[in-house]
């Protein structure tokens, strides 16, 4: 059985700008999607967490790059709900 990093590296490839994108399933705003421990979880998300540890809670993993489906650890920060709403999509 494949650990949650291969998963996720076997659905990313590289884009443009750096970005490593999401190939398997995306929501309709262009995030990725993967199942883990019987739910789902953003692919950025997971990104963060395999390369920084624990997301603190109240914040959310944003795109410096504004790709949704970009999920290299480098393109992606903390910040707070105001953060987010001056993130460009």
């Amino acid at each position: 059985m494949k650990t949650l990093r291969e998963r996720l590296e076997d659905r990313l490839i590289p884009g443009d700008n750096g970005c490593l994108e999401f190939t398997g399933f995306r929501n309709r705003d262009g995030y990725g999607v993967m199942r883990v421990d019987g739910g789902m979880s953003y692919a950025h998300r997971i990104a963060w967490m395999l390369a920084n540890g624990k997301i603190p809670e109240a914040l959310y993993v944003l795109h410096r790059c504004g790709n949704p489906c970009c999920s290299n650890p480098a393109h992606l920060f903390l910040g707070t709900p105001a953060d987010k709403v001056g993130v460009v999509k």
